[in-house]
């Protein structure tokens, strides 16, 4: 679990910076900037194709979301991987359908931080 101070708060949804920080150590900042522009263009396209899965085609829906849950964790959008997570678990699809538009507001809202931390991170090589 993260340190307190190393999460922040943004219109109730929480970042945690450590998880790309040990990204960082570990493979240094131009090549994790590499992997956020990359990231930041999957996660992009498969949070819009979510949009156009048809509302009876729960086993699509949910694998994206199941992808997109992970992508989020992996870069420390901590909502909104915990937001796919319930998207991933919807039974019908008027709950997934439900579910969809705060997902997706989450998504962005991530979308935002993590191209404000790849910015921050040396330009890839």
């Amino acid at each position: 679990m993260p340190d307190e101070s190393q999460v922040s708060m943004v219109s109730d949804d929480v970042f945690d910076p450590a998880e790309i920080d040990d990204l960082v150590d570990d493979l240094g900042p131009g090549e994790v900037a590499r992997l956020l522009k990359i990231g930041l263009g999957d996660i992009g396209e498969r949070v819009a194709r979510l949009r156009d899965v048809s509302g009876d085609d729960l086993t699509e829906g949910c694998g994206l979301a199941h992808q997109l849950k992970s992508l989020f964790a992996q870069f420390g959008a901590l909502t909104a991987a915990r937001e796919a997570a319930a998207l991933e678990a919807c039974a019908s699809p008027q709950a997934f359908a439900a579910r969809l538009l705060a997902f997706e507001a989450c998504a962005w809202r991530a979308l935002v931080w993590l191209e404000d931390k790849q910015a921050g991170l040396a330009p890839p090589a």
